[in-house]
């Protein structure tokens, strides 16, 4: 198995877990499954229904982005595959960075909400019992 360095970040999680640990840096895309302790996350890709541990030094990462790591959340995770510690997998990520996607709303939400406000204003405008419009919205 082969594990590209973070430049490309196409790694899969199966890829990963039979690999051998290394000192080589990765970055690696999922979502969380699990977050224990602030200390570990449970990441999944999908290419495996197995899930990897990342290991989190809470003391080095703020506390804001902590807590946008919940189940569901789709983060990176950038870090060094080290033997786990543990028992139930032989290799886990010592994480040094997580990035989370920016909270925005798409264009087409955008356009989607705009064309509802001009429909609805239309069909206020219609209305001849309403003195003015721009009193309902």
């Amino acid at each position: 198995m082969t594990i590209k360095s973070s430049e490309m970040q196409e790694n899969r999680i199966k890829d990963i877990i039979a690999a051998k640990p290394s000192t080589t840096e990765i970055t690696i895309q999922g979502w969380v499954r699990a977050f224990r302790s602030n200390r570990f996350i449970a990441l999944n890709d999908g290419s495996t229904i197995k899930n990897l541990q990342c290991v989190v030094d809470f003391e080095n990462f703020e506390e804001t982005l902590l807590k946008k790591v919940t189940i569901g959340a789709a983060i990176k995770v950038s870090g060094a595959i080290v033997e786990s510690q543990g028992k139930g997998q032989k290799v886990e990520i010592q994480v040094s960075k997580i990035r989370s996607p920016r909270r925005s709303r798409s264009r087409r939400s955008k356009t989607y909400n705009t064309l509802t406000q001009k429909t609805l204003f239309r069909k206020i405008k219609r209305r001849s019992s309403f003195k003015s419009a721009n009193q309902y919205l």
